[in-house]
């Protein structure tokens, strides 16, 4: 699986979520029921209302940019969203933390079981 997220469109269609598969060209047989490719254009989201009901239209509206105030409604039922938002606030606010995260990533990373 691929996952291809964008900032700009380039599939002449308006949805925002396209998934391909790999076919043969004259017989149609999938080359494999696995392989997926995702496309993902964050310039097609529609800018509406923030939705609550979670999935993927949340995360891609925080990938975004949407406004801060309304990140707190798309983690209503997005709990792993929240965590990225407050991962992301923690790693923006000066240099010096950022560089502690990074070290005690790594740590971690490197931490044999």
């Amino acid at each position: 699986m691929t996952i291809n997220i964008l900032n700009y469109s380039c599939l002449p269609n308006d949805r925002y979520h396209n998934v391909f598969h790999l076919r043969e060209d004259h017989s149609g047989i999938p080359l494999n029921n696995d392989l997926e490719i995702h496309v993902m254009e964050l310039t097609k989201l529609e800018e509406q209302a923030v939705p609550v009901s979670g999935g993927l239209i949340n995360w891609l509206l925080f990938l975004k940019g949407v406004d801060k105030p309304n990140w707190e409604a798309l983690t209503m039922n997005e709990p792993m969203l929240k965590k990225a938002m407050d991962a992301l606030e923690f790693l923006s606010q000066d240099a010096a933390t950022r560089m502690e995260y990074e070290a005690r990533m790594k740590y971690l990373r490197d931490e044999v079981p």
